[in-house]
């Protein structure tokens, strides 16, 4: 229904933020969030931004203490990009061995917080801390974000257009082999490979039965459907910190629940 970035976003306070936000390689943050990088001084953040950024401020990482959507897309991640057969070079202690979940074993020192919203208060309050949260989240708490070097090898921010390029690169497939299946996924987005693409990035998801019997309902999931992937709402979508889908994405979601809705109002289940 709809593209969302995860965002790295940071307290500020007693950092020297260069122009423009403060850039993180993928060793870098695979290193703030494998827990082997403790300071703002460290070499690797240091080279990033033109050595601007060399102050002997510890880093604090929050991290979600619950089960959520936003650390299984953000360990999803770092398990592909945070690996030498994605990116070269990058030091051993940097490399992610923690594995993929909506909850994984995060480093001791790391601060849990509860809700994307508890993520981003415990940032906002803490001097040198950076964490994960959703780019509504980080919008909605006015809350600086870094920009990440994407497997292009561009550093790019949580933007509209930079989310909307990863969800462009994705593969759109249905589950099972039965021609009439109407669940869909993006596939290939943990490590998108467009030059502008915002390398953590994912799609959300409209799930409702496919039981219905009164013609009310469904020319109302058909409705909401419809006014979601307009292009009336993409400037809503914007302003909460949301991207609007691909065109081409928007073309397979808005078909699938069409031809559901019709099915369903015909004498045929919806499958």
């Amino acid at each position: 229904m709809v593209g969302v970035g995860i965002t790295l976003a940071y307290n500020a306070s007693g950092l020297t933020v260069p122009a423009g936000g403060i850039k993180l390689s993928r060793a870098s943050y695979c290193g703030i969030l494998n827990g082997s990088i403790t300071n703002w001084n460290n070499a690797s953040i240091s080279a990033d931004n033109g050595r601007q950024i060399a102050l002997n401020l510890p880093i604090k990482v929050v991290r979600r203490s619950d089960s959520s959507g936003s650390t299984f897309v953000v360990t999803s991640h770092l398990n592909t990009a945070c690996k030498p057969a994605a990116t070269p070079g990058i030091p051993a202690a940097n490399v992610w061995n923690r594995g993929v979940g909506t909850t994984v074993s995060w480093p001791s020192t790391f601060i849990g917080a509860t809700g994307g919203g508890g993520v981003a208060s415990a940032i906002a309050t803490t001097p040198g801390a950076i964490g994960y949260v959703d780019s509504a989240t980080r919008l909605a708490n006015n809350l600086p974000a870094a920009l990440l070097r994407n497997k292009a090898g561009n550093y790019t921010a949580p933007s509209t257009d930079a989310i909307t390029d990863a969800l462009l690169g994705g593969t759109v497939v249905k589950y099972g082999t039965n021609p009439t299946n109407r669940l869909i996924r993006i596939d290939n987005l943990n490590d998108p490979t467009r030059p502008n693409a915002y390398p953590i990035s994912t799609a959300t998801y409209f799930l409702f039965y496919d039981i219905y019997s009164d013609a009310t309902i469904i020319n109302g999931i058909k409705t909401l459907n419809t006014l979601a992937l307009g292009s009336a709402a993409d400037t809503f979508l914007t302003s909460l910190g949301y991207a609007p889908l691909p065109a081409p994405i928007k073309t397979v979601s808005t078909g699938v629940v069409n031809t559901c809705v019709n099915t369903v109002l015909g004498p045929s289940p919806c499958n």
